[in-house]
Order: structure tokens, then C-alpha cells, then sequence
């Protein structure tokens, strides 16, 4: 009579699979919420560059408007211990305090650069890490944050830079774009989206005209308003942006056959040669 019999264990064990780099930034965003990291910047800021952690610096400083000088991949050039750091400005509105802010801030901080940005925003470029807190006190004296203008929440709430003064807009839609970029901008129920979220918010009569991002058409807007106006087909006073009605494709800044403007239509559209 012989025993029971054993069989040898034949199984080979799982290989781990590797993280994905998108799937890197979504378990660093599970782990601990971007808008959460505020002392730990100011403490940053006491500490040094070099006390930033890894994670932060890479995923969760963007949701502060703020990214390292340059990313050390190639994509913005060598690393640097600097910081861009974008300031979030709805439907474009400033005023002259905020200027003056800016530029002193930029002239003290950021070797005098600021640039404005395609979606209404300001940039300041070569900040120190030390410096970031009393920016953000400075900013925050004018009305004026940095919180939410990057990373993966709503950005920015956009719309027409001549709302409220426009001759043929059909409502001034500016309260309702500020009143949403308030309700959004902060609230942990969105500060965690898989990727950037753009609204524009607009009631200008012309609809291809002065808004900044992908829109959508308002209530009793005339159909000819294009549910794809987008920055692409943008026409402001300075710059013009086409996009030919014969060619989807062709986007042409100050394109010498891009608009014919007259009194029976805001826009009149032609194909470029």
C-alpha cells in the first residue's frame, strides 16, 4: 500500500508589471490631494530646493500653478532649482492694482519676465522656492491665486475679453464665468480629475470671436455660432486666427484671405490659396 503522492509545484511566479508613467501620477494623486500640500511648501520654502519631495515636485506643485524651470526630460530643457509659476485670471479681468502686483513681483522675483498667456493667465518665471509663500501673500492682497491654474483639475474659466462692453454681445457673461471659476477652483471635488479640464463661458455676438478656448454655443445664440469654435478660429483686433471652411485642417495666424468682414455678417469666411 503506498502513501499519497505529491505533485511538484510547477507554477512560475507573477511578474510584476511595470507602472505606466500615467499611472505613477494617478496613485501619487490618490496618496496624498494636491490642494493639501500647502505647508508643506511653506516649509519647502524654509528648507530649500533640495528638500522638495520627488512627488511633489513633479505632480502635486502643478496643481499650484507651479512647475520647475525646466523638466530635465528634454520637453523644457535642463532642470533648474526655478519655478514658472502660473496665476490664474477668469475671463481675463484684472485691474491696475493687479498690474502693478505683477509687475513688481516680477521685478523683484522673476528677472523681470511675466508672460500672458493664449488662455487669459500671467506667468512669472525664475522663482526661488524661498520666495513662492510671500508671492502668494502678494498675489493675495490684489485678489489673485495660483491655485488651480495647472494640473488635473478645471482650469481657468475663460471667456470673452471684451464681455460687458461688446456692442453685439448677447448677454455680458462674465459674472456667470467668475461665479463658476469661484464654485470650482479649490472644491477637493474636483481636484482630482485624469487630466485638465478647460471651460470658456461666453455671450459675445460673434461666433468666431474673442474666446480662448473650446466653447460652446449660448442659448439664442444665431446658428451660425459653430458648436467647434475653438482658440483655433479665434479673430481678435491685433491677431487674426483662421480656419479655412474649404480646409478643416488650415489653422493661419494673419492670413492674408482669412476674414471679410461686413455689415450683414460678423464673418464672412474664404479659402486660403
Amino acid at each position: 500500500m503506498t502513501g499519497p503522492t505529491t505533485t511538484a509545484d510547477t507554477t512560475t511566479p507573477l511578474t510584476p508589471v511595470k507602472e505606466t508613467p500615467a499611472q505613477k501620477v494617478e496613485r501619487i494623486k490618490r496618496e496624498k490631494a494636491s490642494w493639501s500640500i500647502m505647508d508643506d511648501i511653506r516649509r519647502y520654502s524654509r528648507e530649500g530646493f533640495s528638500a522638495i519631495d520627488a512627488d511633489d515636485l513633479t505632480v502635486r506643485f502643478r496643481a499650484w500653478g507651479l512647475y520647475t524651470q525646466g523638466d530635465g526630460r528634454g520637453t523644457r530643457g535642463e532642470e533648474m532649482p526655478f519655478f514658472m509659476m502660473r496665476v490664474r485670471t477668469p475671463n481675463g479681468f484684472i485691474d491696475s492694482r493687479m498690474v502693478r502686483r505683477i509687475t513688481e513681483i516680477s521685478d523683484r522675483y522673476g528677472r523681470g519676465s511675466i508672460d500672458i498667456t493664449n488662455r487669459q493667465n500671467f506667468q512669472l518665471h525664475w522663482l526661488r522656492i524661498e520666495d513662492i509663500p510671500t508671492i502668494w501673500e502678494s498675489l493675495a492682497e490684489v485678489g489673485w491665486t495660483s491655485m488651480g491654474a495647472c494640473g488635473d483639475n478645471p482650469r481657468t474659466v475663460t471667456g470673452c475679453s471684451l464681455a460687458g462692453v461688446e456692442h453685439d454681445e448677447l448677454i455680458d457673461a462674465s459674472p456667470i464665468a467668475l461665479a463658476v471659476d469661484r464654485f470650482l477652483n479649490g472644491n477637493p471635488e474636483y481636484g482630482n480629475l485624469p487630466r485638465k479640464f478647460k471651460i470658456t463661458i461666453t455671450g459675445s455676438g460673434a461666433p468666431t470671436r474673442r474666446s480662448t478656448t473650446s466653447a460652446r454655443r449660448p442659448y439664442g445664440a444665431p446658428t451660425a455660432w459653430s458648436d467647434s469654435t475653438s482658440a483655433s478660429a479665434v479673430a481678435s483686433p491685433r491677431s487674426r486666427t483662421s480656419r479655412c471652411s474649404s480646409r478643416p485642417s488650415c489653422i493661419r495666424s494673419r492670413c492674408p484671405r482669412s476674414w471679410r468682414r461686413s455689415r450683414r455678417s460678423s464673418a464672412t469666411r474664404t479659402s486660403c490659396a
